[in-house]
């Protein structure tokens, strides 16, 4: 009652105003109408159609909610410190719900201590694929690992022949390499 008496509500922190969801329903829709009968093709399998995209996980969790003023299009926190607090982690999902190995990519050099002793150590080192790069970012190498270590051994053991194969991924510039494009190909 507090809160509402002194018009302060609980928002989710933004640092800059959201952009309204309605500036971009129409080129949601466009996507959506260019896309739905590429992927639902007569000829294309959906355990064949995979997108892939990268997330930050936040080793160090900190708030994302604050009161503020009602009507406020800017909610400002802090935290306590950002270096080495983040790793990001590669999720590739199949249109038919199978999902493949994660690829959780940590800071440190490539063949740095943290790739030379605790990876190997991991137990789950089965279940996720693990690298290290210096900013704990997918790039054009990383892309090249993710193709080597969980695209190629997911077709390999799932495919019986060629299958034909269609790739989603954004526009991020690690992605469109011409290293990437070539081992695509």
């Amino acid at each position: 009652r507090l809160c509402r008496a002194i018009c302060l509500v609980i928002q989710r922190i933004t640092h800059t105003a959201q952009v309204h969801p309605q500036e971009t329903v129409d080129e949601a829709l466009q996507w959506m109408t260019t896309m739905r009968p590429i992927v639902s093709g007569p000829n294309v399998e959906q355990r064949w159609v995979l997108n892939m995209d990268q997330t930050p996980l936040w080793l160090s969790m900190h708030p994302q909610h604050a009161p503020s003023l009602q009507g406020s299009t800017t909610v400002n926190g802090r935290r306590t410190c950002d270096s080495g607090t983040r790793h990001t982690c590669t999720i590739t999902v199949a249109s038919n719900g199978d999902k493949l190995k994660p690829f959780c990519i940590f800071e440190g050099r490539p063949n740095g201590r943290i790739a030379q002793r605790e990876f190997p150590n991991n137990p789950h080192r089965d279940q996720v694929e693990l690298v290290c790069q210096e900013a704990a970012w997918q790039d054009g190498a990383n892309m090249l690992l993710w193709i080597d270590r969980v695209m190629v051994p997911h077709l390999q053991e799932k495919a019986q022949g060629a299958p034909a194969l269609l790739l989603l991924l954004d526009q991020f510039s690690g992605h469109w390499t011409e290293e990437v494009a070539t081992k695509l190909e």
